[in-house]
């Protein structure tokens, strides 16, 4: 299609097809231009901040997507860009609120609940992301994204039968996505399905190596089995990240004891208990240890 460059309708097209096709460089450059054209088009300025937002520019979009709601406060999208910033940004509560906004103004769209349920698993209101991921669902029940928000929020609840029974019929579409293997190798850990968890589990080590929550659940599952030449590697890993946890200490521990280090071991199950001497479990370990 040619370019009419008087066109904003043009230009608008054009930058979105470029953004649609990882160009945001000369996306930019497309809005910006159609912007001149069309001063006071909440979806120019939009489009123009997520041409800014893909080039990590993040204040200038927050800047376009706030003028997009002073056009039209009403405008479902620009409340959406604002709660990517603010997720951006690390201000969950933020990006909560503007998600929330994006909904109140397009209850059609299941992309804002499906943001706004992430935003709370990461705040750890895991019932609330069932609830957006389900409303999400019923609008558009092959929402992949959805579902795996489901997931997550069921194994978040301890609802790990359900939440893996939806990652069993999705896990095909994720076979790179570490944190997907992650909660099925959770899931499948707290279902004492051992054996399945450390498959999964290494299967997440190996596309992230630097996984800690990986290596901290996949030592703690091959200790359990009594692997424990398998398990030092990722014992030392979530040490390392976790020094002052105590329960890491411990897993480190035990895993240099069952190695044959087995002095270094006792003393470091012996600085978990100091890390944490309420723990009952620590304390028994370092006694019979001892």
């Amino acid at each position: 299609r040619c370019v009419n460059p008087q066109s904003a309708e043009d230009l608008r097209f054009a930058a979105d097809r470029h953004l649609g096709e990882g160009r945001p460089s000369i996306a930019l450059s497309l809005a910006t231009r159609a912007t001149k054209l069309a001063t006071d088009s909440p979806e120019l300025l939009v489009l123009r901040g997520w041409c800014r937002f893909n080039l990590d520019d993040i204040s200038s979009a927050e800047a376009d997507f706030l003028d997009a709601v002073k056009a039209d406060r009403g405008f479902a999208e620009a409340h959406d860009g604002l709660g990517h910033v603010a997720w951006q940004q690390g201000d969950l509560e933020e990006a909560k609120k503007h998600f929330t906004n994006a909904i109140r103004n397009d209850a059609e769209d299941p992309e804002y609940l499906v943001s706004r349920g992430d935003v709370n698993l990461d705040l750890g209101e895991y019932a609330e992301a069932r609830r957006d991921f389900e409303a999400a669902i019923e609008l558009d029940a092959d929402y992949i994204d959805a579902k795996r928000g489901l997931a997550f929020a069921h194994i978040d609840l301890d609802e790990f039968d359900a939440g893996l029974a939806i990652l069993d019929t999705i896990i095909e579409s994720y076979k790179q996505d570490p944190e997907v293997f992650y909660y099925a190798g959770w899931a499948l850990k707290n279902l004492n399905r051992l054996d399945e968890a450390v498959d999964v589990l290494q299967a997440v080590t190996k596309l992230d190596a630097e996984h800690v929550d990986a290596h901290n659940a996949l030592c703690e599952v091959l200790l359990e089995l009594n692997r424990f030449e398998e398990a030092l590697p990722s014992a030392i890993i979530a040490r390392n990240a976790y020094p002052d946890d105590a329960q890491a200490a411990c897993r480190h521990g035990l895993a240099l004891v069952g190695t044959g280090n087995i002095a270094e071991g006792i003393a470091e199950v012996g600085r978990a208990k100091e890390l944490d001497p309420d723990d009952e479990d620590i304390a028994g370990a370092y006694e019979y240890l001892q």
